[in-house]
C-alpha cells in the first residue's frame, strides 16, 4: 500500500497522470539511481541516505509502471481519506461466472478466449479509470469502484495463468 507521505510521481519528478510512458519512467530511473548510487557517496550516513533512496527510486518506479500499483497512488494522494468500494452485484456475478467457466473449460481455446475477455475488459477499465481521473472533480467513489474491478480481473487472470500451467503438468 502507498505511504501517503511519499508521492512516486514526484520522487520521480513527472506529472500526477493515469497515463505515463513506461520507457520514460525507466530512463528517469536509470538516471536518478546514477546519482544516488550508493559507490558515489563516502561511507557512513552518506552512504546509507543513498542505499534508502535508490530503494525509494526503484519502488516508485514499481509503482509507476504497475496499472494496479499506479491506480491505487493515484486514488492515495488524491482521496487518501476514502474507503473501499466494492464491486456492484452484476460486476461480481460476471466475474464469478467466468471464473467458473474458466474451471469447466477443457480446451487451449476455451482458456484462450476467457483470457482474451480478461485483457478487452481490462483495457476497457483501463481507460474507463482515466476518464473519471480526467473529470472534475473527480468522482472518488467511481474511481475506487474501477480500481476493485480491476483488482477482480486480475486475481481472474492469475487463475487462469494458474490453471493453464497446471494442466500443461498433465493435472486436470
Amino acid at each position: 500500500m502507498l505511504d501517503v507521505n511519499e508521492d512516486p510521481f514526484g520522487l520521480l519528478g513527472v506529472e500526477r497522470s493515469w497515463s505515463v510512458d513506461p520507457t520514460r519512467i525507466r530512463a528517469l530511473q536509470a538516471r536518478l539511481l546514477a546519482a544516488h548510487h550508493p559507490d558515489r557517496h563516502p561511507s557512513g550516513v552518506a552512504q546509507d541516505e543513498a542505499v534508502a533512496q535508490s530503494a525509494r527510486i526503484n519502488r516508485a518506479v514499481a509503482i509507476l509502471c504497475d496499472p494496479l500499483q499506479r491506480a491505487e497512488a493515484l486514488i492515495g494522494l488524491g482521496d487518501a481519506e476514502g474507503t473501499a468500494v466494492a464491486l456492484p452485484q452484476d460486476v461480481l456475478l460476471e466475474v464469478l461466472s467466468r471464473r467458473d467457466a474458466m474451471s469447466e473449460a477443457t480446451s487451449a481455446d476455451d482458456m484462450a478466449q476467457s483470457r482474451a475477455w480478461i485483457a478487452s475488459e481490462r483495457q476497457a477499465q483501463e481507460i474507463a479509470f482515466g476518464a473519471v481521473l480526467s473529470s472534475v472533480p473527480v468522482d472518488w467513489v467511481e474511481a475506487r469502484r474501477v480500481l476493485a474491478y480491476l483488482r477482480a480481473l486480475a486475481r481472474l487472470d492469475e487463475d487462469a495463468q494458474r490453471q493453464i500451467a497446471t494442466r500443461g503438468r498433465g493435472r486436470p
